[in-house]
């Protein structure tokens, strides 16, 4: 899996599909694949709330209006594919990145739980926010516990 967020726009929505599109023919030979771009709304209508409980931590704001957040998901029998086809998500999200940042609609979310190991999506929450993290981290979590002992994640620090 890896993902990317961008602000509701139909050209855009258009674009993301015709790159998803154009990357099946690189995915089409590998046995037993299953490939698939999917769109998730996120509407004012969720990130206003969490401005009524005091905003959110994960960088979303009302005023960016509707938001997508893509998905490319993969899976496959062959380990002998794994390269390829992380090659491919991993150009697919960088070309709707690009194409989402030259079109003006670009949103620098990316959802932890879809992110892909070379993603960082804490980043994306914004500088504020990954200050009042660490803050917090260092408060709750004094020797670390969260971010050395505990295996794989995202880390703050």
């Amino acid at each position: 899996m890896a993902t990317t967020t961008f602000k509701n726009d139909l050209g855009m929505l258009h674009k993301a599909f015709e790159l998803w599109n154009a990357s099946l023919p690189s995915i089409i030979p590998i046995k037993n694949v299953q490939y698939s771009w999917t769109h998730q709304a996120i509407p004012p209508a969720i990130t206003s709330k969490t401005e009524e409980l005091g905003g959110n931590s994960l960088g979303l704001d009302p005023e960016d209006g509707p938001l997508v957040l893509c998905l490319v998901t993969a899976s496959w029998s062959d380990p002998a594919d794994d390269d390829h086809i992380n090659s491919v998500g991993k150009n697919l999200i960088e070309a709707v990145d690009a194409a989402s940042k030259s079109a003006g609609v670009f949103h620098p979310f990316k959802y932890l739980n879809y992110a892909a190991k070379w993603q960082d999506p804490i980043r994306g929450y914004g500088a504020e926010n990954v200050a009042k993290l660490k803050s917090t981290s260092r408060k709750y979590d004094p020797y670390r516990v969260f971010q050395k002992a505990v295996p794989g994640g995202f880390k703050l620090l």
